[in-house]
């Protein structure tokens, strides 16, 4: 894995209210927080596959992050009409440092996933 640290071209330029940057620079990860205390932690690397993917973990102190609130940082910090993935690993795999964080990741090869709709337009 290769870690961009420069994530200036991948930050959204503008933030809805109630968002805000974290820290002032653009190094990797970038840290935000949102409403009722949502935090975001974005990060991009280049992964095992050649591709550079687009990493976002959210999370509350308190509880885990509903459903509307991963499709808001989703189209945040992915975009609406990029591919975006929630993995659920293997147990031997599987590592949890926040019992409340979520992640999300995107490729951003558009071809990377396949048409799960299977052309009706719906999943």
């Amino acid at each position: 894995m290769l870690i961009v640290n420069d994530l200036s071209e991948f930050i959204p330029r503008f933030l809805p209210p109630g968002w805000k940057k974290l820290q002032i620079s653009n190094l990797s990860p970038v840290a935000f927080s949102g409403p009722k205390a949502l935090k975001v932690l974005m990060s991009v690397s280049v992964e095992e596959d050649n591709e550079l993917w687009i990493h976002v973990s959210l999370s509350h102190r308190n509880r885990l992050p509903t459903y509307e609130e991963m499709k808001v940082v989703k189209s945040i910090f992915i975009g609406n009409e990029q591919d975006a993935i929630q993995i659920f690993p293997r147990l031997s795999n599987h590592v949890n440092i926040h019992p409340y964080c979520l992640h999300l990741w995107s490729c951003l090869n558009p071809n990377k996933f396949p048409d799960f709709t299977r052309g009706l337009g719906m999943i």
